[in-house]
């Protein structure tokens, strides 16, 4: 006998059996000769055709369903994922709005709060007529306010009118003894420019308030704004008060007033974390400024806000 595709030789055997271990998968021909007691043999060999086939898990459709399989399944871990992050950004953007919408919420009283306060000081000096001008701006500017608590965004045009109102109420306040000045850049669109509402002004604000509100002299307070890089703008708060080392020791000197802290700059602070979480280049920094003898002239706060919408 032989396997006619491994062995061309002849096997010789008295059995009647024979095995054949570890074949290859593939078409085989078995060839057998036999012959009787009186050694006559058959004249031509018996012949059986067979075929050992591939295991199952070597079949080509068995590697495409494993592959099909993994590949579903990737897809799923990788669709899961994605919903997965969708979810958390949503839930990440909904409490940022949120928090934004709170922030908002308590700055306007506190806003409101100094503005009825200055109001009621020029009563009780006796200042009718400045009352009278000053609660007819204020009741602009509170409405403006108002409108501006409800949206995440405003035009550049918007947020300068509110700016101006603030700080001319102020002026009132300071006899005009304090002079504003706005330097905007000419090549913005005031009305296309979207920003973020009541980021400014708190420290609009903190610079009158804080620096020259102290001060004796001339008080100046300066605004600028200009495009810093593509979709940011750059808004330089400067003032040429006290300082706020200085200012921090009169607070001190006052009943409590070494644990008092700027409600709206703080406040304003907490936003400008927010936005930088989704504008990265978003940045607020502070510089106190000296003259060349090392005393304070007053302070610097440079704000790199985000265009929303770009």
């Amino acid at each position: 006998y032989r396997l006619k595709e491994l062995d061309s030789n002849w096997t010789y055997t008295n059995n009647r059996i024979v095995d054949f271990n570890f074949l290859q998968p593939g078409n085989y021909t078995f060839e057998l000769k036999a012959c009787n007691n009186n050694n006559v043999w058959t004249s031509q060999p018996l012949q059986y055709h067979f075929t050992i086939g591939q295991p199952f898990w070597q079949t080509w459709s068995f590697k495409l369903l494993v592959i099909f399989l993994i590949a579903a399944v990737i897809l799923l871990i990788f669709i899961s994922r994605v919903r997965s992050v969708k979810a958390k950004a949503t839930i990440k953007q909904q409490l940022a709005e949120l928090e934004a919408k709170a922030i908002r919420a308590q700055m306007n009283p506190h806003f409101i709060f100094n503005s009825l306060n200055a109001i009621q000081e020029c009563i009780v000096t006796g200042k009718i007529e400045e009352a009278y001008t000053y609660l007819s701006q204020f009741s602009r500017l509170l409405r403006l306010v108002l409108e501006h608590s409800d949206v995440g965004e405003i035009s550049l045009h918007e947020e300068l009118e509110v700016l101006s109102l603030f700080v001319s109420l102020e002026q009132l306040r300071f006899r005009n003894e304090m002079e504003f000045v706005m330097d905007v850049e000419e090549a913005l669109d005031k009305d296309e420019i979207m920003i973020p509402p009541m980021l400014i002004q708190p420290h609009l604000e903190n610079a009158i308030w804080h620096g020259l509100r102290n001060k004796d002299g001339k008080k100046l307070l300066k605004l600028t704004i200009h495009e810093h890089i593509p979709d940011y703008l750059e808004v330089v708060i400067e003032d040429n008060g006290i300082g706020r080392i200085r200012a921090q020791e009169l607070r001190q000197g006052r009943l409590g007033g070494s644990t008092h802290t700027s409600k709206g700059k703080q406040l304003s602070g907490n936003r400008m974390e927010l936005l930088k979480s989704n504008h990265a280049l978003t940045n607020m920094t502070i510089t106190d400024l000296v003259g060349e003898d090392g005393t304070p002239i007053g302070t610097r706060v440079q704000l790199v806000i985000p265009i929303i919408g770009k």
